[in-house]
Order: C-alpha cells, then sequence, then structure tokens
C-alpha cells in the first residue's frame, strides 16, 4: 500500500473544522450565553495524533482563530475574560497536546521500524535453517544412494548407515535449536559450554556437502591431524 500523503493530516484538520462550523450553525439557534468552545479541541487531537507537533500547531492556531471567529463575530459582542481564559488554557493544552502527538508519531514510527527488522531477521533465520536443513538431508540421500548399489561391500554398508545416522542425529539438533527459538525470544536459554573435537566437526562438516562435490565432479583434498583438537 501507498504510504499516506504528508497533507493528509491538514486535510482531517480542515474537515473537523468545518464540521465544528457545521456543528456550531445548527446548535447555536438553541443555546444562549457564551459561545461554546469546547468543538475547537478537535482538529488539535485529530492533527497532533496524525501529523505529530507541526501539525497539531498548525490546527491549534486555525482552531484559535475559528473560537475567535465563533466567540466574537459569530454570536456578537465582546468577549469576557472567561472566554480570554479559555482561549489562553487552549493554547497551553494545544501546544502540549501537538508536543504529545509527536513523541506517539516517533514511537510508532520507531515500533514500525523494529517490526521491519524483526521480519528481516526472521526470514534471515528462516533461510539459515532451511539451508542446514538440506544439507544433511544431502548426505542421507548419498548414503541411501549407495545402500541400493548391489555391488556394496559390508564395509561400505556399515559407513554409509553411520553416515545416515549421524545426519539424522545432526537434524534432530537442528529442530530442537528451532524448538529451542520460543525460549530465547523469552530469555529462558541456558548456554552449556562443552569441549568440542574440530576435527569430527570438519568431518561432519564434509558429510553434508560430500553428495554436492561428488555432483559436480570437485576433488576435495583433507588434510586432518590424527589427533583430536580440542576447542
Amino acid at each position: 500500500p501507498q504510504p499516506p500523503s504528508a497533507w493528509t493530516p491538514y486535510g482531517f484538520v480542515l474537515l473537523s473544522l468545518a464540521g465544528v462550523f457545521a456543528l456550531n450553525a445548527v446548535f447555536s439557534p438553541y443555546m444562549q450565553g457564551r459561545a461554546p468552545l469546547a468543538g475547537i479541541t478537535i482538529p488539535v487531537m485529530l492533527g497532533a495524533c496524525l501529523g505529530g507537533f507541526r501539525v497539531g500547531v498548525v490546527a491549534t492556531l486555525m482552531s484559535l482563530a475559528v473560537g475567535y471567529y465563533m466567540a466574537v463575530f459569530r454570536w456578537g459582542g465582546q468577549m469576557d475574560d472567561y472566554q480570554k481564559l479559555q482561549l489562553v488554557m487552549f493554547l497551553i493544552v494545544g501546544f502540549s497536546t501537538s508536543w504529545l502527538g509527536e513523541r506517539h508519531k516517533k514511537a510508532q514510527s520507531k515500533l514500525a521500524q523494529i517490526a521491519v527488522a524483526t521480519d528481516k531477521r526472521k526470514d534471515d533465520f528462516l533461510a539459515m535453517l532451511g539451508h542446514e536443513l538440506r544439507n544433511p538431508l544431502s548426505g542421507i540421500s548419498s548414503a541411501a544412494r549407495l545402500l541400493r548399489h548391489p555391488a556394496l561391500a559390508p564395509r561400505g554398508m556399515a559407513e554409509s548407515a553411520n553416515i545416515i545416522h549421524r545426519q539424522v542425529a545432526h537434524m534432530e539438533h537442528l529442530i530442537n535449536d528451532l524448538l529451542d527459538v520460543s525460549r530465547v525470544t523469552r530469555g529462558q536459554v541456558v548456554i552449556d559450554k562443552v569441549p568440542v573435537d574440530m576435527v569430527q566437526v570438519m568431518h561432519a562438516a564434509v558429510e553434508q556437502v560430500r553428495a554436492l562435490v561428488e555432483h559436480r565432479e570437485h576433488q576435495l583434498v583433507l588434510n586432518f591431524p590424527a589427533a583430536p583438537v580440542w576447542v
């Protein structure tokens, strides 16, 4: 959807001022005494909520002019002290409302930015998760094709079964990580620091991409130390 125009809040202010004029014209024959000035606060609240400080100030000044017109020219006579106090208080309330409207607008903008950033992080996480789930599936698929080979030796069958077992365990670990996302958002995750053999990590990584390497007919040369490398 297209973002609203910058002039839209001013349009709502003008419409509300026209509504105040219309209501004043309708009810003025039935009212006696001082001119009713409460209605001129409506454009200020609309302007401050929709447009922030600048629109709120413009609405305040326009509403002040409308209130002065209704009190002096529409109803006739001079403004008494009570009406003057009303207009002064209206100015104070109008500027305060405009300031609060600007704070509200900035808070809404910040919340919108946070929502966009959250959606982007969620999309990045899902893309990474899909990639990480696809890698062990490649290793499982490659091992399954080897198991179907009629000339596969018992040793090869055992190696393929081990590959499938390790990749399934890896997928289970990823799925458990996915289930832990809700705990991460609630701050209930406890980090468990344990030693890790980097040689085993590299072997597991190679197994995940072995099917892709063979499919593209690449040659992968590995040179790992015989002893474990603990980190």
